[in-house]
């Protein structure tokens, strides 16, 4: 009983030393937030986000088909009126 509570002893040390490894991997204390705020506004008490995304853009319209130019003057007459 003595030999494990020898070797087992200083576990929660070493646990408590691992953790705060792990922790200080992710402490961003020392971060300086850069402000995107307008400097012209003074007191700001919003949250402001600037968000980017892909371009938009409009689908390209398709040409209608061209239709034969063969057709006499009556046939294209008559198409103006169906």
């Amino acid at each position: 009983m003595g030999e494990l509570q020898e070797a087992t002893e200083e576990i929660p040390d070493q646990m408590q030393e691992e953790i705060d490894d792990m922790i200080s991997q992710y402490d961003k204390s020392d971060y300086d937030a850069v402000s995107f705020v307008a400097p012209e506004k003074g007191n700001v008490n919003s949250v402001q986000f600037v968000i980017q995304t892909a371009s938009l853009t409009l689908p390209e319209e398709e040409d209608e088909p061209v239709e034969d130019e063969d057709n006499s003057f009556w046939d294209r007459l008559l198409q103006l009126f169906q």
